[in-house]
């Protein structure tokens, strides 16, 4: 599929990290594997109205949102001429947005109506343009009424999560002068992930970007760059993210198409 990216409306940036969009014209291949990538999200598919994507034997709804994942990679197959819109929300949105506690949602596709009320999909089989999806979807989160919590000061960690890359979950605790019990609880409820895993997630995610963008770097320099113990350590925790060894996704790199990839600095989506 050839993919276009959106950006989001300055207003909203707080809660959205990207709209994506790919016509139904588009989709060159009946599988895609689905990376980690620390954003939850919101997709909208259809193939003539009924839905066009499938996880195994399940039929995944017309609209649907997935929270986190800690389960690694997946695979998603698609019908030829399907359309999708998607969004992908920032970490902490659907805290902000329902006041729901993310990890609920870690590892979880449910009918999108179910968490947002109001949301409606006739109009949306209709749209045969980014440009609808993103009006429509722009106004919809305008009406939402985000929640204000009691503890913000986990957003701004989350922002700035390259700030706080190097420390352990007591040591951003004590900066905050909380417990690490209390953050931990907080960390997670908001993200949807322990600040642990989100973090050997962004590991993950930087050891793609540098393998993607650096070939000519040896993955040891990559490992040890990164933190990891040694390179079967990195080899080890990367497969478990993306079904390669370190290596293997190098050699894929030559074979795929730019355009059918979302990205910004973090990896998603990839044609098997």
């Amino acid at each position: 599929m050839n993919i276009q990216l959106v950006a989001p409306p300055l207003d909203l940036r707080f809660l959205i990290q990207g709209y994506w969009y790919a016509d139904a014209a588009s989709v060159k291949h009946p599988t895609y594997r689905i990376f980690s990538d620390g954003y939850p999200g919101l997709i909208f598919q259809h193939v003539q109205g009924n839905p066009g994507l499938f996880r195994g034997t399940d039929v995944l709804p017309l609209c649907f949102i997935y929270g986190q994942k800690s389960k690694g990679f997946c695979l998603n197959e698609c019908e030829a001429g399907t359309l999708f819109f998607g969004i992908q929300f920032q970490p902490y949105a659907f805290k902000q947005l329902m006041g729901i506690d993310a990890s609920v949602l870690t590892d979880c596709c449910l009918d999108a109506r179910e968490l947002f009320r109001g949301l409606a999909i006739e109009p949306l089989v209709e749209f045969e343009h980014w440009m609808s999806f993103v009006s429509y979807f722009n106004a919809y989160f305008r009406t939402l009424n985000c929640r204000v919590e009691q503890n913000p000061y986990i957003i701004p960690i989350v922002s700035n999560f390259d700030s706080y890359f190097t420390f352990s979950s007591s040591q951003v605790a004590q900066m905050h002068h909380v417990s690490a019990r209390k953050f931990q609880r907080d960390f997670k409820s908001y993200v949807g992930l322990s600040f642990e895993a989100y973090r050997q997630l962004i590991k993950f995610q930087k050891a793609a970007y540098c393998l993607k963008k650096h070939p000519e770097t040896k993955i040891v320099d990559i490992a040890y760059a990164l933190y990891y113990a040694d390179q079967a350590h990195f080899g080890r925790i990367f497969k478990f993210y993306s079904g390669y060894t370190p290596k293997e996704f190098m050699d894929k790199q030559w074979n795929y198409n730019e355009s059918e990839v979302i990205h910004h600095s973090r990896l998603r989506i990839l044609s098997q």
